[in-house]
């Protein structure tokens, strides 16, 4: 653990020794979330420039408030995502050791302390380690509630689920999607206690999600939790649609709809001056999802692309952005939406660092993949229920963030789980090793 939490705090020290740039740990997203940040400082409420958020939520705002207090965001930010990442640390031992044992509980501290996102995403202003740190979190509270037969730890397990949402908005429904599942596997075995598990899973979770709709509503008419799904299925999901049927690049399509410019989304949207945000949102809504409903045979290997990356991309990308070693816009993910992956493996050829960093980190993602694979095995065997809530919360969170941008800052979230699992995996794999050398031996 001591060498996981060193590495992520010596990888920011190296960015500043190369670069001396605070920029580096800033990404395309940053100011969406830096913007209500001030505001909650200054007026203490949650808008940007005057006009109440609705795409963001205020986990991941409040933890960069220290930070602006004191005139350090970016050092007091990571600090605090340092802090953060070493409770997830130690949340990946109490979930894998809930399930397992104290040795596939080790492994899985191991992997996850070693982890390159895990470590990557510390240096980045980005909400994916307060996100991971909440979900695992959640995760632990439900083993150890599930396994002492504690309804307030399940209760506690529905408030991080809760803040998980409150920080990434696509944690909204993976608390509801494991209630179900635990109350269906409660019915199929015929254990009612697990419907009030689930029950209770679900109740908590909704009377924390619940008032900030209810806030949205009475604010703004916006009954959503959050607008950022409005625009991710307009913008991302429609506009990768609408950019085959015109032949534009992907960027392109989403500029002309006016993605990041009120006055482009105007000149395309002619009629909407006088709408408000919150019927300019129903409007995105209604219209991606009727061209993705529309072109859905096209659309379906588009997003099983995105999965594909999301799972397969090996994070060298971010590590080598925060380190100055590899282009902040474009790069990559525009090469591989506009003109495939070899295309996109050819451009990484040009930055060595990147290119050598992909070869490393791909195949340690293999051998986590791997040895997740062989501990869902032996979780399936021997702690079902749970084993079943991991793998559908991994699949969840990586299906769900997948689309025509997707890369591996989208698996970062699932990472602590596929740890939990590929410790257990790689201590069944150790101890058969052991016992074919011991009958060799013997021979």
């Amino acid at each position: 653990m001591i060498g996981g939490l060193g590495l992520r705090v010596l990888v920011p020290i190296i960015a500043l020794a190369i670069h001396g740039d605070f920029a580096a740990f800033r990404f395309i997203d940053s100011e969406s979330y830096l913007a209500p940040a001030r505001e909650l400082l200054s007026g203490a409420s949650f808008s940007t420039h005057g006009h109440v958020e609705l795409i963001r939520t205020p986990g991941y705002p409040l933890l960069l408030v220290p930070g602006l207090l004191f005139g350090q965001t970016e050092l007091i930010t990571i600090a605090l995502q340092v802090l953060l990442s070493g409770i997830t640390i130690l949340a990946v031992y109490g979930v894998a050791k809930n399930i397992f044992d104290k040795e596939a509980a080790f492994f899985a501290l191991t992997l996850f302390a070693f982890e390159p996102l895990s470590i990557a995403y510390c240096s980045r202003l980005a909400s994916e380690t307060a996100f991971s740190c909440a979900l695992a979190l959640m995760i632990y509270c439900l083993t150890r509630g599930m396994r002492d037969g504690s309804i307030a730890r399940v209760s506690l397990a529905a408030v991080f689920g809760a803040a998980g949402a409150y920080i990434r908005p696509i944690g909204l429904y993976l608390i509801p999607i494991i209630a179900i599942l635990v109350i269906a596997y409660g019915i199929v075995t015929r254990v009612p206690k697990l419907a009030v598990t689930g029950g209770v899973l679900a109740g908590v979770f909704a009377a924390c999600v619940v008032p900030w709709c209810v806030r949205n509503r009475a604010l703004t008419g916006y009954s959503g939790f959050s607008a950022i799904s409005d625009l991710n299925v307009y913008y991302y999901q429609a506009g990768a649609l609408l950019a085959k049927r015109s032949g534009l690049p992907f960027y392109e399509s989403q500029r002309r709809l006016g993605l990041h410019s009120e006055d482009r989304y105007l000149e395309s949207h002619p009629g909407q001056e006088r709408w408000s945000w919150p019927e300019r949102y129903r409007y995105m809504r209604n219209a991606g999802f009727r061209v993705v409903a529309d072109s859905w045979r096209e659309y379906v290997p588009v997003h099983l692309r995105g999965l594909l990356m999301i799972a397969a991309e090996p994070g060298s990308i971010e590590l080598s952005k925060i380190l100055k070693l590899y282009p902040t816009d474009g790069g990559l993910l525009e090469a591989t939406n506009d003109r495939g992956i070899p295309a996109a493996i050819t451009r990484l050829w040009k930055y060595k660092f990147a290119f050598f960093a992909m070869v490393i980190f791909g195949l340690m993602l293999i051998a986590y993949w791997g040895f997740a694979l062989i501990g869902a095995r032996i979780g399936f065997k021997q702690a079902p229920l749970m084993t079943i809530v991991i793998v559908a919360s991994i699949a969840y969170l990586l299906f769900a963030a997948a689309g025509p941008v997707s890369d591996s800052r989208f698996r970062h979230p699932a990472m602590p789980l596929i740890c939990v699992l590929g410790g257990a995996g790689l201590s069944s794999t150790i101890a058969r090793t052991k016992r074919r050398r011991l009958v060799l031996a013997a021979m």
